[in-house]
């Protein structure tokens, strides 16, 4: 797995960045990756993807993501689209003000993914709104930051979780969980 982060040349424009991305990484169906968005500046964007196969733009700007292990405490900044479903009906977002909820959301993610959380501040976001350039309908992701530390716990799901995302709105920067060691890591 490699991960790669680079200017975008412009503001952040979900579904402008979304359609460059995939360009970029020689579409969907080409490559599985998933990436993030962070607006820099008002005239810079930094992108950050990670891939299993790295595609021929990114071969000089990609490097390895490590791979951790159990008992391995991490910082980590995770954005994501905390939902649920609603009986029957659509999934929908949890109340904005509602950061327990978030959070609780969060610690089963994590323990589907091969980790605890064992610190987290939970922030809510504005919604990312997207406006489809196809004509589509217009629609809203809701965003909830959390940062802080977590445990990896299942060395295959996390290494999986850091691959896949977590959450839904993967397609448009959602789910990419950043993380860094807490201790250095010892190169012997």
């Amino acid at each position: 797995m490699f991960q790669a982060t680079f200017p975008y040349p412009g503001p952040l424009d979900p579904e402008a960045v979304h359609r460059w991305v995939e360009k970029l990484m020689g579409g969907r169906a080409a490559n599985h990756y998933i990436y993030a968005a962070e607006q820099a500046s008002p005239i810079y964007t930094a992108i950050s993807v990670r891939t299993a196969v790295v595609p021929s733009p990114l071969k000089d700007l990609a490097t390895p993501v490590p791979t951790f292990n159990p008992g391995e405490t991490l910082y980590f900044s995770l954005t994501a689209t905390a939902e649920k479903r609603v009986g029957s009906g659509p999934r929908q977002p949890l109340p904005p003000g509602d950061l327990a909820a978030r959070r609780a959301w969060l610690d089963r993610r994590a323990e589907m993914h091969g980790f605890v959380v064992t610190e987290a501040t939970t922030t809510t976001l504005p919604p990312l709104r997207i406006r489809k350039e196809d004509g589509g309908r217009p629609f809203a992701l809701d965003r909830t930051r959390f940062t802080g530390l977590l445990t990896v716990a299942d060395r295959d799901a996390f290494a999986t979780a850091l691959l896949n995302g977590v959450g839904r709105g993967r397609a448009y920067g959602n789910g990419f969980l950043f993380v860094d060691p807490v201790e250095p890591r010892r190169t012997t």
